[in-house]
């Protein structure tokens, strides 16, 4: 194979430099207009030669594959040179583990970090190789070969900090399968993703950004790698980082990768990543290819009103502190935050820290609630109740009309049982049934090819045994709220958000979440998340999706009482002015949270008469208790806040509204200097007992003076 190069102008459209087959055409490198170079299908000694020409021109490695057999090993490469100082960096081929091994120590006491692996050949006489590069700045780092069971390995990635996969490998052979991963710490907070391919989640041979990933998301993910052994399987390293448009392909001989190098050059777009493998007769090669060689830089955004805080001011750029940190600390690209006493919205604001293919957030955007919820669904509950449409001892089958369930135990579960979570469903016995649309379909009569219903799935889980004896413990249960929800849709005869928008929204903006992505091709919000799975609509398809697009195993419209309402931040303050977030009944304290691929949420009811709520464009935090830090700080900044609403020796606790204030009691023009009817709209009215009381302590404060 020839060497080439080529150069792409990264801040707006690249820009190639042409080689002929037999020369190289240099200008001077920038990091706007960086070389790239490659080569793939070279032996070790033709390899060895191409690294030493290669380093003395000031280009550093980007990927490494080695496949094949040990003793004829072939080499797959990429190289970049932006004209930037090189750090020093050192690679390793040929070498046995033992010898590897040693290498990368090292390396490793003289502050190199490993960039990539590579490893091939049968575990007990593999060949292994890498890269590492001079840390310009400390960070963890940690890299195992021969691992035997990588989703052991994998479970625990999070430890130490290690929290990013930067290079892979499988080796060995179908019945003795070994690894290599490659850590990082994940200090750009990126969402990343690494499973093997399993049938219907890849095209034949290419797909591009046109079709993103795996096919028609709107997730903005790209494969950054795509691993492959020697006998073929691809694992795909996927990641949300933007480099503007991208396309890969996956499974070419040599003679078409080169094609569709040539192509991919033609359309600007420059080889990242080139990985091969030799097995079972046959040489294949996948690459991934992009416009630009840096990520697409995040831009911050805030919008929305900050009002009757004494300092508006000062509480808007605190709170807009906090969402900020946040969000750069998680990696989250889109948020609202509000804050409101007795349904009145004293604060709404509107994040957006993403690239420009992501919309700017407004107030009234709507975000996917996940367990928030079924905030809608206990005074939906309490309605049919006060309107002895059922009580909460009524069997909840034989309500809805199914007679003969597999386990008998099922005829027993109430209503209140299913409000309290004691109905015998045990997720981690037999699985969320609210993600089983799939097995549901496929057990139908249309078997997978369409969609199934709410009432599929009951018939299903009816097959089934329970998981425990209704009313002996409490597990949660989204499936448990589905079935709330369709017996209220049965009982009303209207569709469940429907009798929502009729007897409980009071003409809130709420509705559900679609599962086709095409009803979401004018959203605002753009549901971030690495699930994706078969699609729950039409599993016999066999076609994968994102998670939040029924890959999940979810068809949102069937679930809209547990996990698929979408609403704002502002709008959750407003119901939880009225109504118990938690429970049943009217407000009280206490919080709800929840999440589910594409959203998060958290409202709160804080204190005697203020509410907050959070929502979220992902349920991924950079830790578990991420949110419970966010919660912690929401609180002192209302703390401090809110108790700044003195005026003269008292809190003023309710509002005595614009005439009473200018001509009834003008006294009372002091003690709101500063402040408009606006800013007071969150307090009830002043009744005339404690207008006089206001004006007694006026007076009381004035002769003390």
């Amino acid at each position: 194979m020839r060497l080439k190069v080529l150069g792409c102008l990264l801040a707006f459209l690249p820009s190639l430099l042409h080689a002929q087959d037999d020369e190289l055409i240099y200008e001077n490198p920038t990091d706007e207009h960086p070389l790239v170079a490659w080569y793939f299908g070279v032996n070790e000694k033709e390899h060895e030669r191409r690294v030493k020409d290669l380093k003395a021109k000031d280009f550093r490695p980007m990927s490494l594959s080695a496949y094949g057999n040990p003793g004829e090993t072939r080499y797959a490469m990429t190289w970049i040179n932006d004209g930037t100082v090189v750090h020093g960096w050192q690679m390793a081929w040929g070498f046995n583990l033992q010898k590897f091994n040693k290498w990368v120590k090292e390396w490793e006491s003289q502050g190199l970090r490993m960039t990539a692996v590579s490893a091939n050949g049968p575990a007990d006489s593999a060949e292994f190789h890498g890269i590492m590069v001079e840390d310009p700045h400390v960070i963890k780092w940690g890299h195992d070969c021969d691992i035997r069971d990588i989703d052991a390995y994998m479970a625990n990635k999070d430890s130490n900090g290690l929290a990013r996969v930067v290079s892979f490998r499988m080796y060995g052979e179908p019945d003795d399968r070994r690894y290599c991963v490659v850590l990082h710490e994940n200090e750009s907070h990126e969402r990343w993703a690494l499973e093997h391919t399993k049938e219907g989640l890849m095209p034949d041979q290419s797909w591009s950004s046109t079709f993103n990933y795996p096919h028609s998301s709107r997730q903005f993910l790209r494969p950054a790698k795509l691993f492959m052994s020697d006998d073929g399987v691809i694992t795909p390293l996927v990641t949300d980082m933007s480099t503007g448009g991208w396309s890969a392909t996956i499974r070419l001989n040599n003679t078409e990768l080169s094609k569709m190098i040539k192509t991919q050059s033609a359309q600007w777009f420059m080889p990242v990543d080139i990985q091969g493998g030799s097995g079972l007769g046959k040489t294949q090669y996948n690459a991934v290819f992009v416009e630009r060689m840096r990520y697409l830089p995040r831009k911050w955004k805030a919008k929305g009103e900050v009002n009757s805080f004494r300092n508006n001011k000062q509480a808007k750029e605190e709170l807009d502190k906090i969402m900020k940190n946040f969000m750069k600390d998680n990696g989250i690209r889109q948020a609202q935050v509000a804050i409101g006493a007795r349904g009145h919205v004293m604060a709404e604001r509107s994040y957006t820290w993403a690239e420009t293919t992501y919309g700017t957030v407004s107030r009234n955007d709507k975000f996917l609630l996940g367990g928030v919820s079924k905030m809608f669904l206990y005074p939906a509950v309490k309605w049919c109740v006060d309107n002895e449409l059922f009580d909460y001892d009524t069997p909840v089958y034989e309500l809805l009309g199914y007679h003969k369930p597999f386990d008998r135990r099922a005829v027993d579960i109430t209503i209140q049982h299913l409000l309290d979570h004691t109905a015998g469903y045990d997720r981690n016995a037999s699985g969320e049934a609210a993600f089983q649309f799939r097995e549901a379909a496929m057990q139908s009569p249309s078997k997978g090819k369409r969609p199934a219903t709410l009432d599929d799935l009951i018939k299903y889980k009816l097959k089934k045994k329970l998981d425990y004896n209704p009313g002996e413990r409490m597990v949660h249960s989204h499936y448990g709220s589905m079935l709330l929800g369709h017996v209220i849709a049965n009982l009303t005869e209207m569709p469940y958000v429907e009798f929502l928008e009729k007897h409980i929204l009071d003409d809130l903006d709420v509705d559900v979440f679609a599962t086709d992505v095409n009803a979401h091709l004018k959203d605002k919000i753009h549901p971030d998340g690495l699930q994706v799975g078969v699609d729950a609509r039409f599993p016999a398809d066999k076609q994968h999706v994102p998670g939040v697009y029924g890959g999940d195993g979810a068809i949102k419209e069937e679930c809209a009482a547990a996990f698929s309402l979408r609403a704002s931040a502002s709008t959750l303050v407003k119901f939880a002015g009225r109504h118990s977030v938690a429970r049943m009944g009217h407000r009280r304290s206490g919080y709800r949270r929840g999440g589910v691929e594409g959203g998060y949420a958290l409202v709160e009811s804080y204190g005697e008469d203020f509410d907050w709520a959070v929502v979220f464009n992902t349920r991924e935090f950079a830790s578990k208790d991420a949110v419970l830090g966010l919660v912690d700080k929401m609180h002192k900044f209302m703390d401090i806040t809110l108790s700044e609403k003195r005026y003269g020796p008292h809190k003023l606790e309710c509002n005595p509204g614009d005439r009473m204030l200018k001509e009834d009691y003008p006294g009372l023009a002091g003690l709101t200097s500063g402040m408009t009817p606006e800013d007071l709209k969150h307090l009830p009215d002043c009744t005339k007992e404690q207008l006089d009381k206001m004006l007694g302590s006026e007076k009381g404060s004035r002769r003390g003076t």
